[in-house]
């Protein structure tokens, strides 16, 4: 089975990671173009788009995101004869098209009733509803596929010899963007109590248009905080285990992959009680607070909590990692796509 990936020019640590690893996987990668979308980028990329499935006669197209389906869809415009190319989306996100709504409903309404696999039940969910503000019906052949997850490493034991001597170690790791809640950052470190004879130190990786805010963070920390910034990692999860709480203040995600990953290499995760996360999170998890227009006292007083009671986190950070352990195999994600992909072929 010949399979093919279509890129942006993406330079990122991530980007380049990805072109790697799907080229070792003997996947035939095609790049994007490099023009604009402002400046006629979008045009460029539906010709660029349409030369390449016309080269690599694929027997079905698989649509990831908001940009490539709009390319696609103008891709179809230009040559019609693809029309006969049998077309699965995946859905990544809660919200969708959240600039350019009447764009998107253009969009969806002429991918019509294609196949659609959803990463979580809570995008499953908003993607109705967003089907019926684009005046759409469900799509009549749909699937929920968690994205799999294997960590490397996992943390034995929370309360380390660091951890014991006062040395906490925080991560926060994401696009600076208003979705991942990083402006929040600031307001959250500030309110947060610094138990006596204790040392937190937060590690920031990625990047984005909320970068001089971090960087001012970093400069100038709250009492009790040393704060670094670095690139995003492609490789994060096998340093995961060096850390002692994840920080994930996203305001909305799709499935929250980089929490689904803390929780597997046993390190407990503070964040606002998205929907989504109840698919990761156990009921009872205790460092889930509630998102309520920009306010965090109750995310800082959760990390606040959290510190103080570090000793006790072990059992909860376990009993999680178990939970999701049996829900996010690899192999069961490989052949729900397959036999997706079989049906969306027939």
């Amino acid at each position: 089975m010949g399979v093919a990936a279509v890129l942006g020019n993406d330079s990122s640590n991530i980007g380049q990671s990805l072109t790697r690893v799907a080229r070792q996987n003997g996947v035939a990668i095609f790049n994007g173009v490099g023009l604009p979308w402002k400046l006629g980028g979008f045009l460029a990329a539906a010709w660029r788009l349409r030369r390449i499935v016309r080269e690599f006669r694929p027997d079905i197209v698989h649509l990831n995101t908001e940009l490539p389906e709009f390319a696609y869809v103008l891709c179809l415009s230009i040559d019609k004869s693809l029309k006969s190319i049998p077309v699965v989306r995946t859905i990544h996100n809660t919200v969708l098209w959240s600039r350019w709504e009447r764009l998107g409903a253009w969009c969806e309404r002429r991918l019509g009733d294609k196949p659609v696999v959803y990463v979580s039940e809570a995008v499953r969910d908003s993607f109705k509803e967003w089907r019926s503000t684009c005046g759409l019906k469900p799509v009549t052949s749909d699937l929920t596929i968690y994205n799999p997850i294997t960590v490397p490493f996992s943390r034995e034991r929370l309360l380390n010899k660091r951890v014991q001597q006062g040395d906490i170690r925080l991560l926060f790791a994401g696009r600076f963007e208003f979705q991942k809640g990083c402006d929040l950052l600031p307001e959250i470190l500030k309110r947060i109590k610094v138990p006596l004879n204790t040392r937190l130190s937060l590690s920031i990786y990625g990047e984005g248009s909320e970068e001089e805010l971090l960087t001012k963070l970093r400069d100038s920390p709250p009492p009790g905080w040393q704060v670094q910034i670095a690139p995003p990692l492609s490789n994060l999860v096998e340093f995961l285990s060096d850390f002692d709480i994840l920080l994930f203040p996203s305001r909305f995600e799709g499935y929250g992959r980089l929490a689904a990953e803390a929780v597997l290499v046993g390190i407990p995760v503070v964040a606002f009680r998205l929907s989504v996360l109840s698919e990761i999170f156990p009921p009872a998890y205790p460092w889930l607070t509630p998102f309520d227009n920009n306010d965090v006292s109750g995310f800082a007083d959760k990390v606040s909590a959290l510190l103080a009671s570090f000793e006790d986190a072990q059992t909860i950070a376990d009993n999680a990692k178990n939970l999701l352990s049996a829900k996010l195999d690899p192999e069961k994600t490989a052949l729900a796509y397959l036999k997706f992909y079989e049906q969306a072929c027939k």
